[in-house]
């Protein structure tokens, strides 16, 4: 790259030449270069991008702890003002959406935001809404397979696939979590 050269300079005098030439290097790189840009979802509000990351997405962060302190408190207005907020961020993208949170912040176990959870709920109950027997799906490790029967059970959805004679039962949510299980479109 243009600016590791500028280290392979033997003389202070070509140093110097490289550095004069640096600025014109970047600009012709940058007609050609995949733009990033960094905004907060506040300022975000009216722009679309063709992918979307939302990163640090954990409670402390997104809704906040003093949000989450007010809904325990049956104060849910600002909770809702961050679901909003949220909603937003997610809608800025036209293809692709990252929902990106650690799982660990300085050592610390951290609880990823709330509103994920909700997302992931919705995303289940649609998948859920659109099975059935008969249904093919393609699992990670399993391959492509055929919806036998699903069950119902404590709430949690027991979907039993029939892979070519052979017969798995897999709990829903967790395949669906883990993107371990995948539904051909018909």
């Amino acid at each position: 790259s243009a600016a590791s050269d500028v280290y392979k300079r033997q003389t202070l005098q070509s140093f110097l030449s490289r550095l004069e030439e640096l600025p014109r290097a970047f600009e012709a790189n940058t007609q050609e270069a995949a733009v990033v840009t960094l905004t907060t979802l506040h300022s975000s509000k009216g722009l679309e991008y063709d992918t979307v990351l939302m990163v640090d997405l954990v409670n402390r962060e997104i809704p906040g702890e003093g949000t989450l302190t007010q809904a325990r408190e049956k104060e849910d207005a600002a909770l809702e003002e961050e679901r909003r907020l949220f909603y937003v961020g997610m809608t800025r993208s036209k293809t692709e959406l990252y929902l990106v949170f650690p799982e660990k912040v300085n050592d610390r176990l951290e609880p990823r935001s709330t509103f994920i959870n909700e997302v992931a709920a919705l995303m289940s109950q649609e998948v859920q809404e659109q099975l059935g027997e008969g249904v093919v799906i393609r699992h990670k490790k399993y391959g492509r397979g055929v919806i036998a029967k699903l069950s119902e059970e404590k709430g949690r959805t027991t979907v039993h696939v029939d892979f070519k004679g052979v017969m798995g039962v897999f709990d829903l949510s967790v395949c669906l979590e883990n993107g371990l299980m995948t539904f051909e479109q018909a």
